[in-house]
C-alpha cells in the first residue's frame, strides 16, 4: 500500500501512440513561467498521515547535444516512519530544450521497497527515435517524459473545457495522456487563496487500450501556473494527495 503514495507516482497519474499525432495545444514562446533557481516541494499525504516528500527543482541551463537545456532534478522519499515499511528514494532528471519544451534525456534512479532501476533514456526529436539501453524505440513528435511534462503544461494558455492530449515515453513504451480543464474555483493553501483550474485526467492510453485506474484531480493556479494541489483515490478505499507546501520562485 506504501508504494501507492509514492510522490513521484502520484504526479505521473495527474500529469503522466505509436503512431505520431498532433497536440491539442502548442507551448508558449514567450518567457515560461518558470526560470533556474526554482524549487517546489510537495508532501504526498496518505490516510491524513504525511509519507513522503516530493521536491522539484530547476537546477542549471546546460547545453546537451548542441541544445539549450533545463536540467530538472525530482527527488522524492518516504518518511522515516514510513520507510519502516516500505522505503522509497527515487531521483528522476530530465533535460527540457529552454525553446520547444520537450526533453532530449531523461535518467531514473529509483529505490522502492526491494525494486531496483537505473535507466538513462536519450530523445531524437527530430528523427521521432528514443534509444534506451542501446535499443530504437519509435517516439510521437514532441514526445514528453514523465517529468518534463509536467513543465511543458505550464508553458500551455489553459482555460476551461479545454481538451489536451500529450504523448509521454515511459521507457518501452508510449502513452497519450488526455486531460479537460473542468472550470475554476477558489481553493486555500499555506500561503492563502489562489484562483485555480480543475483538471481532470480522462485517460491514459497505451496502443489503443486504456490503462488508468482510479480517479485524479489536479488544481493548478491560473495566475502562477505551477500545481497546487492533486488528489488520487483507488475503488473508493484509497486516497492521497501532493501538496505544495514551499515553493522558492526565481
Amino acid at each position: 500500500m506504501i508504494k501507492k503514495v509514492s510522490a513521484i507516482a502520484i504526479l505521473l497519474l495527474i500529469f503522466s501512440l505509436v503512431q505520431p499525432l498532433k497536440l491539442s495545444s502548442e507551448p508558449t514562446k514567450s518567457n515560461p513561467p518558470f526560470q533556474v533557481g526554482e524549487r517546489m516541494v510537495f508532501a504526498i499525504k496518505a490516510f491524513g498521515v504525511t509519507a513522503g516528500h516530493a521536491t522539484l527543482e530547476i537546477k542549471e541551463i546546460i547545453n546537451f547535444d548542441g541544445h539549450e537545456v533545463y536540467h530538472i532534478v525530482v527527488t522524492a522519499q518516504t518518511t522515516p516512519f514510513f520507510s519502516l515499511f516500505y522505503r522509497i528514494n527515487d531521483r528522476l532528471e530530465t533535460y527540457l530544450d529552454t525553446k520547444e519544451f520537450y526533453p532530449h534525456r531523461y535518467e531514473a534512479q529509483l529505490e522502492e521497497g526491494k525494486y531496483r532501476k537505473d535507466e538513462v533514456i536519450i530523445y531524437d526529436q527530430e528523427k521521432h527515435i528514443a534509444c534506451r539501453k542501446g535499443k530504437e524505440i519509435k517516439i510521437p513528435p514532441r514526445v514528453q517524459d514523465s517529468v518534463s511534462v509536467y513543465y511543458y503544461l505550464r508553458t500551455l494558455n489553459l482555460k476551461t473545457g479545454d481538451v489536451i492530449k500529450v504523448p509521454i515515453n515511459c521507457g518501452r513504451h508510449n502513452y497519450l495522456l488526455t486531460l479537460k480543464i473542468k472550470g475554476e474555483e477558489r481553493i486555500h493553501t499555506k500561503d492563502g487563496y489562489h484562483q485555480a483550474l480543475i483538471l481532470i485526467p480522462q485517460s491514459l492510453t497505451l496502443e489503443g487500450e486504456t490503462t488508468r485506474k482510479g480517479q485524479a484531480t489536479a488544481w493548478f493556479s491560473v495566475t502562477e501556473k505551477t500545481l497546487l494541489l492533486a488528489k488520487i483515490s483507488r475503488a473508493g478505499i484509497f486516497s492521497a494527495q501532493a501538496v505544495l507546501i514551499e515553493w522558492k520562485r526565481f
